[in-house]
């Protein structure tokens, strides 16, 4: 938790961009994230004058290998000339309905019991989780039931990834990690669960590892629940 109420940031270069001014004595805070692209110039647009670019004139290339980057970044109230921040968008649906309607759609059998653990068994296409009363909360307990439906991805009816055959610390079961917790994280934004990211504390070292070993990893996750 960054302490600031504002979930919004920005580089100086960025605020700069939308004419925004860092406030006198703002320190900033130093971020690490992924990069895989990078603009690069048309070759027409060589031919054109400064005064007639556009933004046309610039391609997103995709990097082979994407690595990973610091930055400094103020958080809004750093800012003079920010506009105030948007209201939260609503949903017009129950999230705890929707989350619901998902999981039902993915066909895959929930199992409930007292056993305090959750896992998914691949050879059974099955999801084991707690009762929903042994979760601390709802939230906790739908990020949960997400998670393991992610890893059901694997099965090879499926996706057809290599799941239940790594041992807990290795790379390729890290790697199995950050890609269920990405996903538990994108479904609960779509359903509107609020995401709970206590419940990944257990995991972060291994995918701190998992990344630095490969940094475009983040990126083979995210594309494994497109």
């Amino acid at each position: 938790d960054s302490g600031y109420a504002d979930p919004r940031w920005a580089t100086f270069k960025q605020a700069q961009k939308e004419g925004w001014k860092v406030r006198k004595g703002a320190r900033g805070t130093q971020i690490c994230f992924v990069q895989t692209s990078k603009e690069s110039k048309n070759p027409k647009a060589l031919e054109k004058t400064q005064s007639s670019e556009t933004n046309e004139d610039t391609n997103e290339q995709q990097l082979t290998r994407p690595f990973v980057k610091r930055a400094y970044v103020f958080n809004a109230i750093h800012f003079e000339g920010i506009p105030p921040r948007a209201l939260e968008k609503t949903h017009a649906w129950n999230p705890i309905d929707e989350a619901e309607k998902l999981i039902k759609a993915t066909k895959v059998d929930i199992f409930h019991g007292t056993l305090n653990k959750a896992y998914y068994t691949v050879s059974r296409d099955i999801v084991y989780v707690p009762n929903r009363e042994q979760f601390n909360s709802l939230e906790q307990y739908y990020g949960t039931v997400l998670h393991e439906l992610a890893h059901a991805t694997g099965h090879p009816s499926r996706l057809n990834r290599e799941i239940g055959q790594h041992q807990f610390g290795t790379e390729e079961y890290a790697r199995e990690e950050l890609r269920a917790e990405i996903a538990s994280l994108i479904l609960c934004t779509h359903t509107g669960i609020p995401y709970d990211p206590d419940r990944h504390v257990p995991y972060i070292k291994s995918w701190i590892k998992a990344l630095s070993e490969d940094p475009k990893e983040i990126v083979v996750a995210l594309k494994n629940h497109n």
